[in-house]
C-alpha cells in the first residue's frame, strides 16, 4: 500500500498538535468541524461536545406545551357514559345541554368525539350549536373536517365552515333614546325594534341569541307584550322562548296584555309554565297599575 498521500497530512498534524520528539510544547489549535485535516481525535471531541450541547438545549428550544398540559381528556368509559346521558334526554335542546357539559371543568375533546357526541342530537340546529361551542376545545382541530359528516344538510355544513373559519363580527345595537319627560318611556318604535330583531336573527343558535336578548329587555325597559311576542319568533326551541318570557314579563310596558305572548309558543306546557311563573312574581311583588304613556301596540 502508498502511503505517500498520507505525508503531508502526518506533517500538518506535527506542526499544529507538537511532535513527541519535539522540544517544543504542543500547541492548541481551534479546528473547523468541517476541515478534512481535522485529526480523528479533535473530530470526535467536537462531535461529543455539539451532541451534548444539542440534549441541554433541546428542553429550552422546545419546552412542553402549557396548553396540551392544562388539557383534560374523557376516558372512553366516562366518555360512553355521558353519551348515554345525552341519547336519554327528552328534547334536542336538553340534548344539546348536555352535550355541552362534556367541556366543562376544562374537559377537551378529540374531533371524533365531538362528532360521535353531535350525531346524539336529534336536532340539526342544536346539533350545530353543541359543534360550534365544542371546535375551540378540540385537541385535534386538523381533523375538524371529520365532524361534517355529522350533518345532513348542505346549508348547515357551510353555516360551521363559516362560523369556524371566520370570526363572527360584533352586533351593534342603536343606542337609546333620551326620553324628556318623567315617568315611563314610550315603547321602541318600529324601527328599533326592526334593529332588535334583525340582531336577534343575525345569532346562529339559542344559547346567544337568548343571552343578548336578555342584555336587551333588561337594559332598556321600553316594550310592550307584542312586541316581546315578535322576540321570541326569533328563536328554535321552546324552551329558550320561554326563558326570554320569564325575563322579560319584570320590564314590559304592559303587563295587563301579557297574555298574547302565549301565542309565541309551540307546546302548552310551556304556556302553563309561564302562567305559573307570573302568578308566583305576583304574588311575591304585586305590579302597580300601569301609569299612563306612549306605550300602546307598535
Amino acid at each position: 500500500m502508498d502511503l505517500a498521500p498520507a505525508a503531508p497530512l502526518v506533517d500538518q498534524c506535527r506542526s499544529e498538535c507538537g511532535s513527541p520528539a519535539s522540544n517544543q510544547a504542543p500547541r492548541i489549535v481551534k479546528h473547523d468541524i468541517m476541515n478534512p485535516h481535522l485529526p480523528a481525535r479533535g473530530l470526535i471531541a467536537h462531535i461529543a461536545t455539539g451532541t451534548l450541547a444539542l440534549l441541554l438545549l433541546l428542553p429550552i428550544l422546545h419546552p412542553p406545551s402549557a396548553r396540551s398540559a392544562e388539557r383534560s381528556l374523557l376516558s372512553p368509559p366516562q366518555f360512553q357514559e355521558r353519551l348515554g346521558a345525552i341519547e336519554a334526554a327528552p328534547t334536542p335542546e336538553v340534548q344539546r345541554q348536555r352535550a355541552e357539559r362534556l367541556l366543562q371543568d376544562g374537559v377537551w375533546l378529540s374531533s371524533a368525539q365531538v362528532k360521535a357526541a353531535a350525531l346524539h342530537i336529534q336536532d340539526e340546529d342544536a346539533r350545530l350549536a353543541f359543534v360550534l361551542a365544542a371546535h375551540p376545545r378540540t385537541v385535534d382541530p386538523e381533523n375538524f373536517y371529520d365532524v361534517y359528516d355529522a350533518f345532513t344538510r348542505f346549508s348547515t355544513v357551510f353555516r360551521l365552515h363559516d362560523r369556524i373559519r371566520q370570526p363572527v363580527p360584533p352586533v351593534t345595537l342603536p343606542p337609546p333614546e333620551t326620553v324628556a319627560s318623567p315617568g315611563i318611556a314610550p315603547a321602541a318604535t318600529r324601527e328599533e325594534l326592526g334593529e332588535v330583531l334583525k340582531a336577534l336573527r343575525a345569532e346562529s343558535f339559542d344559547n346567544s341569541r337568548l343571552l343578548l336578548a336578555r342584555q336587551i329587555v333588561t337594559a332598556r325597559p321600553r316594550f310592550t307584550s307584542r312586541q316581546i311576542r315578535e322576540m321570541l319568533g326569533t328563536f328554535t326551541f321552546d324552551d329558550s322562548r320561554l326563558e326570554l318570557a320569564k325575563a322579560a314579563y319584570a320590564m314590559v310596558l304592559d303587563p295587563e296584555n301579557y297574555f298574547v305572548v302565549n301565542e309565541a309558543f309551540t307546546f302548552s306546557t310551556n304556556r302553563d309554565a309561564l302562567s305559573r311563573h307570573i302568578q308566583s312574581v305576583l304574588e311575591r311583588e304585586p305590579r302597580p297599575a300601569p301609569k299612563p304613556g306612549n306605550h300602546g301596540p307598535r
